[in-house]
C-alpha cells in the first residue's frame, strides 16, 4: 500500500513541492505538511491502516507550511491549508461522482457508469486538443487531472469554475454528476493507494482501495486559452426573452412541452440552484450529436437554447422552438408577454398581456422580482435581521411567521460588515448554507484597484453574482454606500433614475432585491418620510418595512410595514438579538405585535419620559383589568398619582385603550364615555348597527388600512396633539369618534363636532398650513384649557 502511495506522491507532485497529507475518521481529523514524499507515503499508510480517509492537497503550498507539522502528522492540527496558502495551480481535477444517497459507497454498476462518463469526456477534450489526463480510481468514481499552470488568483479561480461547469451541463445527468466544487485552489483530493470509506462496507456498496489508473509518459499543459474555449460553452442567461413566473413573461411549462413536441433528450438534470437542463440527442439544425445542443431553464424562470457549434451560432430558443412547434410565434395573444412591440407598433395593448399574481419571497413582507425596503436606525439590529432572513432562504427555512420560505441562493451587498467576523458567523448561527451565498461589494477599476460597487453603474456583477448561486434575494445594505458620487440621495430625479435599473434586474432575474436605508433625525411624523434621502426611494418600492426598538423593551426590536403596495399591510413582529458562543449575534423572533410604524417611531426617546410612559401604561393596565371603567374616574386616579394628562394620553394610545359612550342610545350626548382594554370586548346589545365596521374606527388609524378589528397603536401627529387624530388620515370622517359597534346618523354626527369661534377656526387653519390634519387641528384647538374632569369628545 506505502508504494502506491508513492507512487501517486511522485507522479503529481514536483520533488521540493509541500503538499497536507489531511485524514478524517468519525469527526477526529489528523493532518500534516511534507516534502518527503517518502515519509508522507509512510505516514499516510499509517493512517489508512487506522481506518481514516486519506486526502492530500491536489496544488503545492507555502513551504512555511511545514512549520506547522514537518514531515509527521499532528492529531489534531488546528490550522489547515487555505486558498490563499497555495503557491500555484497545477492541475485542473474533474470528479465523476455517481449519483446517490449522501454517505454510502457507490455499487459495481454505479461506478461502473462513472467510467463510462470519464471515457467519454476524455473523448471529447482530446478531440479539441487538450493533452491527455492522469486518470484515478477514487474508490467510488473516476478522476481526469489535467495538467495546467496557472496563477492563484481570482481570475484562474473564476477560469476553474466556469471550465468545470460547462463540463457539467454539457455530461451530468440523474447517474453520473460532473462534481463542480472542486474549483478553489486548496481543494483536498483522494490520495491513491488508500481506501475510500464512506459508510459502513456492505456486500453491495464496499469500501474499495482507490489507485493510479494511467500516468501519461509526457505531460502536456492545458493552455488557458483551451480553458476558456470550454468555459465559453457554459449558457449565460438571457437578457431578455422567455421566463417562468416573472411578471410579463407567461407561465410556459417546459417540461410539458418537451414532452408534447418529441424533442429527443440524450440526459437532463439539475443546473444551478434551482434550474434545470436537457442535453439533446442532437442538433435540429445541423445534425449535431456529440451533446453539443441544449434547452436550459435558469434559475430565474429564463429560458435559453443553442448548439456550441460555430455553424449553430445565432440559433437559440426562438428557433428550436419554431423548429419543433411551427408557427409558435405567430399566434399572438399570451406570447406578446416579455416581448417587444412589433416594428411600426407604438406599445402593447393590455388585452395582449396574460395577467399573473404577484409572486413573494416572504407573502405580504417580501415581493420577488421587485425592489423592496427596510428602514431603521443605526444599532437598531437590520443588518442582523437581513442576515438571519437571507440565511432562511438559503436552506428553505420557514420564515418568522411560519408561512413556507422557498429555498435559493442569496447575494450580499454590505460596506458597513467585515465578511470574516460579522458576516460569516451571523449567517452560520442563522443556519445558512454559506455555499448558497455570494458576497460581492467591490470590482476593480480601471488602474486594476478594488473600488466599491456602484448602483446602477455596475448591475452586471450583481446580476452575473445572481446566476452564479441562482440567487433569489439579494441585499444592499445599505443603499447610500453603494450609490455613485453623482447620485444626489436626497433628489427624487436622481434617485429615480439609479433605482429604476435596479427594479429592472430584480424583475429580469425574478431576485427579490432588499435595500437598507438607515432613518433621518426627524422626530415622529409619517413613517413613509422618516427614511433617510429621498421619497422617491420608499416611492420605487413595493414593499417597505421599519426596524424599530419596543418601545417598552430596549432589549427587544419590531419589524412592521410602513409601505405595501401589492398586499394588506403584515402583522408586525418582534424579535431579539442574542449573542451564540462564538461571539456572533443570532436573531430570535418571538410572535406577533400590535406596534405599528407609526406607533415605533413617535415612541419617547428620553429614558425619563419613556420611564413616566411605562409607569402610566401599567397603571391604565391595573385600573381597567376588572373591565370597563368610567373615564372620568381613571383621569382623577390618574392625577392622584402623579400620572400627567399627556403621559396619560399617550399610554391610552400605547396600549390600544378603547374609548366607548354607555347609556341612553341614540340620544344624544346621553351615557357615560369609559375605557376599556382592547382584549376585553364590551357587548352593546342596545345598538342598532350589527354590521360595524363599515365606518372606519380605531383600528383603521393608520396610514394604511389594517384587517383588524382590534384597536392599533398609533402615533400622535403631533406633539401636543391628545390622541384625536392621526396624520396618516388627512381627513378624518365624521365617524371616527364612533367606537366599535356604534352608529349614528349622519345629522347627528355632524351635530357631534364641536363649534368653534372664528378666532378658533383661524388657528385651526394656521396648524393644518403646518402640516396638522383638520381633524388634528380642531382637537388641538378644542383641547386647550380643559379641566381635569373633562368628558368632552376631544378629551376622552
Amino acid at each position: 500500500m506505502s508504494a502506491e502511495i508513492l507512487r501517486a506522491v511522485e507522479a503529481l507532485s514536483e520533488p521540493d513541492d509541500v503538499r497536507e497529507v489531511r485524514a478524517l475518521k468519525n469527526r477526529t481529523m489528523a493532518a500534516g505538511y511534507f516534502d518527503n514524499a517518502a515519509d508522507l507515503a509512510r505516514e499516510a499508510a499509517k493512517l489508512d491502516e487506522q481506518g481514516f480517509t486519506v486526502y492530500t492537497t491536489a496544488n503545492p503550498v507555502l513551504p512555511a507550511l511545514l512549520a506547522r507539522a514537518e514531515n509527521r502528522i499532528r492529531r489534531p492540527l488546528k490550522a489547515t491549508t487555505s486558498d490563499r496558502d497555495v503557491l500555484r495551480r497545477r492541475w485542473l481535477p474533474v470528479d465523476f461522482d455517481p449519483v446517490r444517497p449522501a454517505d454510502v459507497s457507490s455499487t459495481d454498476a454505479e461506478k461502473e457508469a462513472a467510467l463510462v462518463r470519464a471515457r467519454e469526456v476524455r473523448g471529447y477534450l482530446r478531440d479539441l486538443g487538450w493533452p491527455e489526463p492522469v486518470a484515478g480510481d477514487s474508490g467510488n468514481g473516476y478522476h481526469l487531472l489535467y495538467p495546467v499552470d496557472l496563477s492563484n488568483d481570482a481570475e484562474s479561480l473564476e477560469l476553474v469554475r466556469r471550465t468545470l461547469e460547462a463540463l457539467s451541463f454539457r455530461f451530468s445527468d440523474g447517474a453520473v454528476s460532473v462534481d463542480t466544487t472542486t474549483s478553489n485552489a486548496a481543494r483536498i483530493w483522494k490520495l491513491y493507494g488508500t481506501t475510500a470509506r464512506k459508510g459502513d462496507s456492505t456486500e453491495d456498496r464496499p469500501h474499495r482501495a482507490s489507485k493510479l489508473l494511467n500516468v501519461p509518459d509526457e505531460r502536456g499543459l492545458v493552455s488557458r486559452e483551451q480553458l476558456q474555449a470550454v468555459a465559453a460553452t457554459k449558457p449565460e442567461a438571457p437578457k431578455r426573452g422567455p421566463r417562468m413566473g416573472a411578471r410579463g413573461y407567461p407561465e410556459f411549462d417546459l417540461e410539458t412541452w418537451i414532452v408534447e413536441q418529441g424533442v429527443p433528450v440524450r440526459r437532463e438534470g439539475a443546473w444551478q440552484q434551482g434550474g434545470y437542463r436537457w442535453v439533446l440527442e442532437e442538433c435540429p439544425w445541423n445534425g449535431h450529436a456529440d451533446n453539443a445542443c441544449y434547452i436550459v431553464r435558469f434559475p430565474s424562470g429564463a429560458i435559453a437554447a443553442g448548439c456550441h457549434h460555430d455553424s449553430c451560432q445565432g440559433l437559440g430558443w426562438r428557433e428550436l422552438r419554431e423548429h419543433f412547434e411551427p408557427g409558435a410565434y405567430e399566434r399572438g395573444g399570451q406570447e406578446r408577454n416579455g416581448t417587444a412591440p412589433e416594428p411600426g407598433v407604438t406599445g402593447i395593448l393590455l388585452s395582449e398581456v396574460k395577467p399573473e399574481r404577484v409572486r413573494w419571497l416572504w407573502p405580504g413582507r417580501i415581493a420577488s422580482a421587485k425592489l423592496n425596503l427596510v428602514d431603521g436606525d443605526p444599532g437598531t439590529g437590520k443588518s442582523a435581521a437581513t442576515t438571519d432572513l437571507a440565511a432562511r432562504v438559503s436552506v428553505g427555512k420557514p420564515w418568522p411567521d411560519g408561512s413556507e420560505c422557498r429555498a435559493g441562493g442569496v447575494v450580499i451587498l454590505s460596506a458597513e460588515d467585515g465578511l470574516a467576523d460579522t458576516i460569516r458567523p451571523r449567517f452560520d448561527a442563522a443556519g445558512g448554507d454559506p455555499a448558497k451565498a455570494v458576497a460581492v461589494s467591490t470590482v476593480p477599476d480601471a488602474e486594476g484597484n478594488e473600488r466599491q460597487i456602484a448602483i446602477p453603474d455596475d448591475l452586471a456583477t450583481i446580476e452575473a453574482a445572481i446566476e452564479r448561486v441562482g440567487a433569489v434575494l439579494v441585499v444592499v445594505d445599505p443603499l447610500m454606500a453603494f450609490l455613485p458620487g453623482d447620485v444626489n440621495s436626497h433628489r427624487d430625479q436622481d434617485i429615480r433614475r439609479a433605482l429604476a435599473p435596479l427594479a429592472r434586474l430584480a424583475e429580469r432575474t425574478g431576485a427579490a432585491v432588499v435595500v437598507v436605508r438607515h432613518l433621518n433625525k426627524g422626530v415622529g411624523g409619517n413613517a413613509l418620510y422618516r427614511g433617510g434621502g429621498s421619497i422617491g426611494i420608499v416611492g420605487a418600492a413595493r414593499s417597505g418595512l421599519l426596524i424599530a426598538k419596543h418601545p417598552e423593551d430596549d432589549s427587544r426590536r419590531v419589524l412592521a410595514s410602513i409601505k405595501s403596495n401589492l398586499a394588506a399591510p403584515a402583522t408586525s413582529l418582534v424579535f431579539g438579538l442574542e449573542s451564540t458562543e462564538t461571539g456572533a449575534v443570532r436573531v430570535d423572533w418571538k410572535g406577533e405585535s400590535n406596534l405599528n410604524a407609526e406607533a415605533l417611531l413617535s415612541a419617547p426617546t428620553d429614558p425619563e419620559e419613556r420611564s413616566a410612559l411605562s409607569e402610566a401604561q401599567e397603571f391604565l393596565r391595573e385600573v381597567l383589568a376588572g373591565g370597563p371603567e368610567p373615564a372620568s374616574e381613571v383621569r382623577q386616579e390618574a392625577d392622584s398619582a402623579g400620572h400627567a394628562k399627556r403621559t396619560l394620553d399617550r399610554a391610552r394610545q400605547a396600549i390600544g385603550v378603547v374609548a366607548e359612550r354607555r347609556g341612553e342610545p341614540g340620544k344624544r350626548g346621553g351615557g357615560t364615555w369609559c375605557w376599556s382594554l382592547p382584549n376585553i370586548k364590551v357587548a352593546n346589545l342596545e345598538t342598532g348597527n350589527l354590521n360595524a365596521g363599515a365606518d372606519r374606527t380605531d383600528a383603521d388609524r393608520s396610514s394604511y388600512l389594517k384587517q383588524n378589528p382590534e384597536p392599533g397603536l398609533s402615533a400622535p401627529s403631533a406633539n401636543g396633539v391628545k390622541g384625536v387624530g392621526e396624520v396618516g388620515n388627512l381627513n378624518q370622517p365624521l365617524s371616527a369618534g364612533l367606537s366599535p359597534g356604534q352608529s349614528a346618523t349622519l345629522a347627528e354626527l355632524r351635530e357631534e363636532r364641536p363649534a368653534l369661534s372664528l378666532e378658533d377656526e383661524r388657528r385651526v387653519r394656521d396648524l393644518m398650513r403646518k402640516g396638522f390634519s383638520e381633524w388634528a387641528a380642531r382637537g388641538e384647538v378644542l383641547a386647550k384649557d380643559h379641566p381635569i374632569d373633562c368628558e368632552c369628545e376631544v378629551c376622552l
